[in-house]
């Protein structure tokens, strides 16, 4: 897997911009996975330019860092690659497929969001289940695949509690394990270590391991 870091500056009344990617470093996962690509992509809202790239490919397995200040356009670019945010004009193509159009739930993408989004009134086995739940997978397979993801973030031990028991950074891990039990053909971050604290964050920074384990196909990663 490509790790590639790419800068995403808005000056004030231009359209978002790609400089120059560059190579930060390699993890191998062994995969064939599929590449996305970008064509002439705008989002126009209320008259205002928030999103402009004329051409970009996030090669096979690349794990892609989009880096820039608030306002940039970055969580544009991933809710408009989720199919959460209406493209003004252009194209999105996964494996060569144009999915413009296509709904968000059939896109195969899993986003983990700045903010929470957990259900309060279901504990943190049933909010990581609850993807795998409306798809009527085999119980004994959901069981499996909640173990195998809570191993993953190391959050076995919160399985039995309740989002508003649990701190902000333990809810973002909950968050990734839920959007990673589904095996997503794209995994999309909106800065996911916004809401670790520093000792979290410290685990999470030395368990770059942990990449390899995530099945997704590409992994967009924001941060401001």
């Amino acid at each position: 897997m490509l790790l590639r870091c790419v800068r995403f500056p808005r000056p004030a009344g231009e359209a978002s911009s790609f400089c120059s990617p560059t190579r930060i470093g390699t993890i191998n996962t062994g995969d064939t996975i599929a590449a996305i690509t970008l064509e002439h992509l705008r989002v126009v809202r209320d008259d205002q330019l928030l999103l402009a790239i004329d051409h970009l490919e996030i090669p096979d397995g690349e794990l892609l860092v989009v880096i820039g200040p608030s306002g940039a356009g970055k969580t544009t670019l991933l809710r408009a690659i989720a199919g959460l945010d209406e493209v003004t004009s252009g194209s999105i193509y996964f494996d060569g497929v144009d999915i413009t159009k296509t709904e968000t739930r059939h896109r195969g993408v899993a986003m983990v969001f700045q903010e929470s989004a957990l259900f309060p009134f279901m504990d943190v086995r049933r909010n990581v289940a609850f993807p795998l739940e409306i798809r009527k997978t085999p119980r004994d397979e959901i069981d499996s695949r909640v173990e195998a993801e809570a191993r993953v973030l190391a959050i076995e031990h919160l399985l039995a509690k309740h989002p508003k028991q649990l701190g902000a950074g333990h809810q973002q891990l909950v968050e990734a394990a839920r959007a990673l039990v589904r095996v997503p053909q794209v995994f999309l971050m909106d800065e996911p270590m916004a809401r670790l604290d520093s000792q979290l964050r410290e685990g999470r920074a030395k368990s770059g391991a942990r990449i390899e384990k995530i099945k997704a196909r590409q992994i967009i990663d924001s941060r401001g």
